[in-house]
């Protein structure tokens, strides 16, 4: 078990705490990856079994079945499911690597102490993250008072209008991605409250992340430029500081490609009515954008890979300017 540092106290992790963390948290990353990868594989490769089969059939298939064929089917269908799984569960190891390696990095150019709960709260392991929440997270008052009016105002109109539909499932849809839950009382009054039945690691994502995590499936990071400008505060060298910042740049990179990606739907529909041409991106353009999005757990890895790596600099850099 990890031990966390004398000098700020049991809540803070000491240098010796993080490194052991991060060597672990590369260590079950490059791990999830690999199996990732290795169920790209097995798609590819009954996905290929499947097609031969298909290719040798001599009997038409609606005249006879051939229990082969319809073994590699459901083989292929098996391994397009596994890879899925996989990789959402590599993305959300990595995201909360990545989110570590961000926060740490500020915390240690800025001379502040490492709190175990921030560390925790983004872990995809309810348990972990569910001892950590209350320390990390407000109350959200504002967020249940705003979902509260607004579940009232769509409620009250429901029936009558179609635009108070779209409301109501935008209420419901904030309220999820705060860990909050709509009920009526026996009285017929809206309440809204935290869904203890319901807490996970997701919602802990979704509070600390926000939409970047609920539309994008990446982690809110600090910014290149705040990166930066942490780095070379504390006279981090230039090399480490420009490694930083390419590192950041293209996590920037993958979600501004998912943004637009998740634009075409609505200018798509806008563009309808008039001419379809004027959707200004060809094929080529968009098949680079869902590459760019592809990326995104290899450029998050690399990001936390790189902040990682140069953190023991980052420290002396400090330690030079303190002194």
């Amino acid at each position: 078990m990890t031990d966390f540092g004398e000098e700020f106290g049991p809540q803070f992790l000491n240098d010796e705490a993080v490194d052991a963390l991060f060597a672990e948290l590369a260590t079950g990353a490059a791990e999830l990856i690999r199996d990732h990868t290795a169920a790209e594989r097995a798609v590819d490769s009954w996905s290929k079994e499947s097609d031969r089969l298909l290719e040798q059939r001599q009997v038409p298939r609606h005249e006879w079945p051939n229990p082969r064929e319809i073994v590699a089917s459901l083989r292929v269908n098996l391994a397009v499911d596994a890879e899925r799984e996989l990789d959402r569960t590599a993305r959300e190891f990595v995201a909360w690597w990545a989110d570590v390696a961000g926060y740490a990095l500020l915390a240690t150019a800025t001379g502040t102490p490492i709190d175990r709960d921030r560390v925790v709260v983004a872990a995809p392991c309810a348990a972990w993250a569910c001892d950590a929440a209350s320390a990390v997270f407000e109350e959200p008052e504002q967020v249940s008072e705003l979902v509260g009016l607004a579940g009232w105002m769509a409620g009250a109109v429901l029936d009558s209008d179609a635009q108070h539909r779209d409301l109501l499932y935008t209420v419901k849809d904030l309220a999820a991605r705060n860990g909050l839950v709509m009920r009526r009382s026996a009285q017929g009054e809206l309440i809204v409250s935290e869904d203890r039945d319901d807490l996970n690691a997701e919602t802990y994502r979704r509070r600390l992340w926000g939409t970047v995590w609920a539309d994008h499936r990446l982690p809110e990071l600090p910014d290149a430029e705040q990166l930066v400008n942490a780095l070379i505060a504390c006279g981090t060298p230039h090399p480490v500081v420009e490694d930083i910042r390419a590192a950041a740049v293209a996590v920037a990179d993958a979600l501004a490609a998912s943004v637009r990606l998740g634009e075409l739907p609505t200018l798509a529909e806008q563009l309808r009515e008039r001419d379809p041409l004027e959707l200004d991106l060809t094929d080529a353009e968009i098949d680079a954008l869902h590459d760019r999005c592809a990326q995104a757990t290899g450029r998050l890895a690399n990001y936390a890979e790189t902040l990682t790596r140069h953190l023991s600099t980052i420290r002396s850099a400090r330690r030079g300017v303190i002194a």
